[in-house]
């Protein structure tokens, strides 16, 4: 979807709120999509300089749009005002944050970069939610730091690993290697769950597990691990 968003359209603008779910029994967070028709390649560079608006809305939807009602005089009051939410959404291209939103900006042609994979030749999408529900920090460091930071895939593989289907047995904690003596060469440090740490260097003494990496035909040769 957003492949075929950023190549048929200028995205105006996101919107997400912080307050209530928009759709209680939906089985994911849902969003507000603007959207102007843009396809075709003499639009590309209109659609590349697009600045697309992450709104992320403090307040209920209620407090800038009125519900709907039967009367004609409150529907047009109700369009009025969704007139000027969009409005005041564009009128910022650079952050902005008061009490009832917040509004982050981010190029068509920055986003498709950023989920553009060059070894596959295609367009493999990127999580844009950072762009609404990040904390004030991150947006502090994107635009202080914007012209210094590269993505982690230019310098290393990054992949989300895959599930051992038995973790107590491939992650070995410390302690547990070092009562059954298990041999250095069948383990490597590791850190599992780098989530709950505070620190931004990992150090030899972070590691808590250890986890098996030699070759399964290899492990025979261990007497601790099959004695």
């Amino acid at each position: 979807m957003q492949e075929h968003f950023l190549s048929h359209y200028k995205i105006i603008a996101i919107i997400e709120s912080k307050v209530e779910r928009w759709f209680e029994d939906a089985d994911v967070n849902t969003c507000i999509v603007i959207l102007e028709k843009a396809s075709g390649e003499k639009l590309k560079k209109e659609r590349d300089d697009h600045l697309v608006r992450f709104s992320y809305l403090k307040r209920a939807l209620r407090f800038f749009i009125p519900p709907a009602e039967n009367m004609w005089v409150k529907e047009v009051s109700r369009i009025e005002s969704v007139d000027r939410l969009i409005k005041t959404i564009m009128a910022h291209s650079s952050y902005y944050e008061n009490d009832d939103l917040r509004i982050y900006h981010k190029s068509q042609k920055d986003l498709w970069e950023e989920g553009y994979d060059t070894e596959e030749g295609k367009y493999i999408g990127a999580k844009w939610g950072k762009y609404i529900r990040a904390p004030e920090i991150f947006f502090t460091i994107m635009e202080k730091a914007k012209d210094k930071l590269l993505p982690l895939r230019l310098f290393a593989e990054v992949n989300e690993g895959k599930p051992t289907g038995a973790n107590d047995f491939f992650y070995v904690r410390r302690e547990l290697a070092e009562k059954f003596k298990i041999e250095k060469q069948y383990l490597r440090p590791g850190l599992m769950k780098p989530r709950n740490n505070n620190f931004f260097e990992l150090l030899p003494k972070h590691h808590r597990e250890f986890s098996f990496w030699t070759a399964f035909e290899n492990w025979e040769k261990s007497h601790r691990l099959f004695r």
